[in-house]
Parts: C-alpha cells; structure tokens; sequence
C-alpha cells in the first residue's frame, strides 16, 4: 500500500474536484466581482486541481452554463464533486472551507425548497406569511452551521434582506397588473406592426382564438432561454385554437439582427416587431418594464391574464387546455 500526503502552500489556495458526466475539452471559469479571473482545465476523467493566489473571499465558477459558488482562501484547500446532469442536487464540497462552502449552496436553494411555488399567487398577507417562513428556515439554516462566525453570516443576513424587498416590489408590481388588468378587461392593441416577412399584423386580426404573446427581445437572455419551451409548447397546441404571437422591442437599429435570429433559430408562430421599442404604446400601455412578458388573450381581444406563465411554467399548458375545453 502506498501513502501519500499533500501540502498545501500558506500563499495560494488549492481548488480540486471531480465532476461526473463532463463534456469534452471541458473547463472550470473561476472569476469574482472584483475582477479575478482563472480558466481551470478538467482532465478528461473530470478531474481537475490548480493552486490559486486569491483574496479570501466567495468567487463564482463555471461549467459549461451551470453555475456554482465557492469560497477560497490562500493556506487552504477547497475540493467539489457533482454531477453536472444534477448540478445544484450533487454539488458537495469538501476541504477546509467545507462548512462555508456547504452552507453558500444550501442557503441558495433555500427560496426553490422553503417558499411555495404560488407565492405570487397569493394575497399580500400570505406573501407576507411565506416570508417569514422562509426566514425562520433561514435562521435554521445558519444554527446548522455552528463553527461559522457571526461575520461571515453578515454578507448573507444582508442579501436575505434585499431579496425580501426585491419579491415583495415584485408581487406589488404583479398585484398592481391584475388591478389594473382584471379577467375580461379589453386588451391595448397595436396596429401595423411590421413581420419577418415585410407585410403587417395588428392584434385584431388575430381574433377568434386565444393568443399567447411573447414581449421579447435578442438582446435578452432570459427571453432567449425561453424560446426552447416557447417551441415545445407551440407544437403541442399547433392544431388547437390558439395563436402564438412574438412581440420584439428591437430598436428600428437592430432590425436586421431580429431578421437574422428569427431565420438562424427557424423561429416559428407570428413573428412582428414593436414600433417603437420600450416607447411603443402598446408596451407602455401593459406596464412592461422586464422581459420577457407574456400575456394571454381570449379569442375576443380581452385579457385571459397580463402576467401570463412562461413557457417553462408547467402553468401554461394546464391554463390552456382549460380554457380550450370551456370554450
């Protein structure tokens, strides 16, 4: 049997790990806020280890689109294994920092497990009560950490604060939608807007079915992330009567680059571009101020719901064929 130790260096910090299911020639970005950067190779056994010079600190890596958090400090050593088909559920850390470590992952999943998927579909009392679930989960969370100081929960006590400020102004503005747009109120409409093929489209020509609108962009990367799900779900209701309608707030600069993506990504469904971006009177008129926005309208022009669920939100198809069987 052969022993072996490893020394670690007091000036650098050692980051090992062992990933599973990696792609070919694939790499580890670490980087950081303040502008640290390192590409770390992984072999192709998904084994890597390099030995950085570092600010203590969290700094962020990369594989492939996935993204991860760590924190490293120089006399230390750092190891993670996951499984990059599983990322978020295998990542494991493991080393010096591993408490640390452990607790980053676990405190940033905690709005997917503690806070209840409606709970933006709730009252402003139960948003309220969600929250404070969630933040004696939180407190949980942290007592499960007992070696990790009061300061270094600081950075976290503050960032849990400014996420609750950030739904709640989120589910105002939500609340203030529906206020505004109830069930069955008459939709804005546009006219002439130009499509991909140079004629024109106004929303009443597409009345008499139910219309799903994309307010998108091809600067946007969430709405770009969406487009996958927006086909899936377009081929699932291609012979039913619904329309879908992609609305692009491209400014008049960028048209022929909306030209291109609609031709290089073989977009499909009604493809038009607002007249005038972000200033178009139909994108003022339903408060858009983020994309992507999805609306839903009934096959008389009125508003089904202003906030629609995003093509990725199993929500969307249950509201369809809802609605499909009621009419």
């Amino acid at each position: 049997m052969t022993l072996s130790c490893t020394t670690n260096p007091k000036d650098a910090a050692t980051f090992s790990g062992k990933i599973t299911n990696i792609a070919q020639n694939a790499e580890l970005r670490l980087f950081n806020k303040s502008g640290y950067e390192k590409i770390i190779e992984i072999k192709e056994d998904g084994t890597f280890e390099d030995t950085l010079k570092v600010a203590a600190g969290k700094y962020t890596f990369q594989i492939g689109q996935e993204y991860g958090f760590i924190y490293l400090q120089n006399g230390h050593q750092a190891h993670i294994k996951l499984d990059t088909e599983q990322f978020d559920n295998t990542l494991m850390f493991s080393g010096d920092d591993a408490d640390k470590n452990n607790f980053i992952i676990a405190n940033l999943l905690l709005p997917q497990t503690a806070l209840p998927d409606d709970i933006f579909s709730k009252d402003e009392a139960g948003f309220d009560l969600a929250f404070k679930d969630l933040r004696k989960s939180y407190d949980s969370l942290k007592m499960a950490y007992p070696n990790l100081t009061d300061d270094f929960f600081i950075e976290y006590d503050e960032q849990f604060t400014l996420n609750q400020k950030l739904y709640k102004d989120y589910f105002l503005s939500k609340l203030e939608l529906l206020e505004k747009f109830p069930k069955g109120t008459p939709s804005p409409l546009f006219t002439d807007y130009r499509n991909a093929d140079g004629s024109k489209s106004s929303l009443t020509d597409f009345s008499g079915s139910y219309v799903y609108i994309d307010v998108w962009a091809t600067w946007c990367g969430p709405c770009i992330a969406e487009i996958p799900a927006l086909e899936l779900l377009q081929n699932q209701f291609k012979d039913k009567n619904v329309v879908f309608l992609s609305v692009s707030i491209d400014q008049e600069k960028d048209f022929e680059k909306w030209l291109k993506m609609i031709e290089d990504k073989n977009l499909a469904g009604n493809q038009v571009i607002a007249d005038n971006a972000w200033q178009s009177e139909f994108v003022k008129a339903y408060l858009i101020d983020g994309i992507p926005r999805f609306i839903l309208l009934d096959p008389e022009n009125k508003i089904v719901s202003a906030d629609a669920p995003r093509p990725s939100d199993p929500t969307i198809i249950k509201m369809l064929n809802e609605l499909l069987k009621a009419s």
